[in-house]
């Protein structure tokens, strides 16, 4: 088996045209990690001038910036080995490229397991093997990539978990999900097809074939971190699963003068608050006025003690109030929004302000922010 990685190993320090296209490929896997680490490091402090969570777009920047490690590492010890001085130095490279990589999945594990509550099992896990990959110099490269595999579907399984299962099963969401899911399979897929366990077996079938194996695998990974950028992205904040706390009440106002023709009062007593009704039903009008006549997107306002969360269309706008803001908020109300006006569109064009009518909105709110 020595041998067999030793020759697969060799093949890639010959100098050929294909060489320079699949180290070409490699360092545009590497350039898109480096961009999107500094993209969602851009997200985040974004997110924290406006006094917004961003724990999450830190931990995708930390992902693609050990992501980014890895590449090089796998870079060095297979396109530079003279550099090194014995195939168990080039072993060990890839085991620590390994070990760069699973640290960026044990910060996503750390965040699903504290909200799960699963007592960091899978965290711990992947910490331990880290530590004897990196203590233990001579730890074999074939199992460690088999460890790897195994590693990321661990995450797939486990953030799936959390964000279906704690958040909700919306639209939204549903679709975001399968683009992670697809994406980090393309992931484990295809850097399991660069490594030197997937190398041996293709380079003892043809030799040939080799290159032509990691220029499809590096492709495989440029395709595959564009589809988890795009998920990372529209991915709610998982700490902000404790949204129901924060909640307050519920309007919806219709925009032909944006009278009032549903509320709901999340916490017992905010009915009789009526600094807090009163305020905002005097500046509705003004709201209402401000959205409808501004090119510019609007969805959150912040008061003192309060935060303003809001959807539109045509016909409704859709206002929580809440003591902190909340990017779950967004996607719930984006789909109350779109349930309301499929269900009594027809009804808003000529309403005569009965509110009676609305009262089956009640079933619908319930089932959303339940």
């Amino acid at each position: 088996m020595l041998n067999f990685i030793l020759d697969a190993a060799e093949k890639l320090r010959e100098w050929n045209d294909i060489r320079f296209f699949v180290f070409g490929m490699e360092s545009a896997v590497l350039c898109f990690y480096i961009y999107y680490t500094g993209d969602f490091i851009r997200k985040a402090k974004m997110r924290k001038q406006h006094e917004l969570r961003n724990d999450m777009a830190y931990t995708w920047a930390a992902f693609f910036l050990f992501q980014a490690i890895m590449n090089v590492l796998i870079m060095y010890a297979d396109y530079f080995q003279p550099y090194l001085p014995s195939l168990d130095s080039r072993n060990y490279f890839l085991n620590i490229a390994g070990v760069m990589g699973i640290f960026g999945l044990i910060l996503i594990a750390r965040k699903c397991e504290q909200i799960m509550k699963t007592y960091y099992i899978v965290t711990l896990v992947l910490s331990l093997i880290n530590i004897c990959v990196i203590l233990f110099f001579k730890f074999p490269t074939d199992m460690f990539n088999i460890f790897q595999s195994i590693a990321y579907i661990s995450i797939i399984l486990i953030f799936y978990a959390t964000v279906k299962y704690e958040i909700g099963q919306y639209p939204l969401l549903k679709k975001q999900l399968r683009v992670f899911v697809f994406g980090f399979i393309l992931m484990i897929v295809f850097q399991l097809g660069r490594s030197d366990l997937s190398m041996n077996f293709f380079f003892n079938i043809n030799e040939n074939w080799l290159y032509n194996v990691r220029f499809i695998s590096d492709f495989g990974l440029l395709i595959s971190c564009f589809l988890l950028q795009y998920a990372f992205t529209q991915f709610p904040s998982l700490f902000e699963l404790e949204w129901k706390k924060h909640l307050r009440e519920l309007h919806i106002v219709h925009m032909k003068g944006g009278n009032e023709l549903f509320s709901y009062y999340f916490q017992q007593g905010n009915e009789d608050k009526s600094e807090i009704v009163g305020g905002f039903m005097y500046g509705v009008n003004q709201l209402v006025s401000e959205i409808t006549g501004s090119n510019t997107p609007l969805n959150m306002i912040k008061q003192q003690e309060n935060v303003v969360c809001f959807e539109k269309n045509d016909k409704l706008i859709v206002v929580l109030i809440a003591k902190d803001y909340n990017e779950v908020y967004s996607i719930k109300l984006k789909y109350l929004l779109n349930q309301v006006t499929l269900k009594f569109g027809d009804l808003l064009d000529n309403w005569n302000g009965n509110k009676t009518i609305f009262k089956p909105i009640m079933e619908i709110v319930k089932d959303i922010f339940s």
